[in-house]
């Protein structure tokens, strides 16, 4: 459990201040991923939905992703962003990772990109 503790550590360090704690991370991190899958609408379940900073939503959820920028991926380690959209069929596949979340620099908002978010990508030009 100590990486998932630093996976967990990583995510609030990319988040602005003030930083969440750890149980605020955890809850912003589900809310994500529920809200992604389609579980939640974006105002159900929080005071402020994951991708919407303090000062009101995102204009495009993907707008500052750059297939260059270098992140942290759960149970894999550092690589650009284009390399996790594109290896996320292989996790699935051969190494059996049920959940991927990709961690983002500071200031990048969202902070948390997850399985759903890199499907998306994954059609955008830039990242084929």
């Amino acid at each position: 459990m100590p990486s998932d503790v630093a996976g967990l550590d990583a995510y609030i360090a990319a988040q602005p201040d003030p930083k969440p704690s750890r149980p605020e991370a955890i809850g912003l991190a589900l809310r994500g991923w529920l809200t992604g899958l389609g579980h939640l609408s974006a105002g159900e379940g929080a005071d402020a939905p994951p991708d919407v900073s303090r000062d009101g939503p995102a204009p495009d959820r993907y707008a500052d992703a750059d297939p260059n920028e270098g992140v942290m991926v759960t149970g894999v380690g550092p690589m650009t962003l284009r390399r996790a959209v594109r290896k996320l069929p292989d996790w699935r596949e051969h190494h059996g990772l049920g959940l991927i979340n990709v961690y983002r620099g500071a200031n990048k908002r969202p902070g948390l990109f997850d399985e759903a978010d890199l499907g998306r990508l994954a059609q955008m030009e830039q990242f084929r």
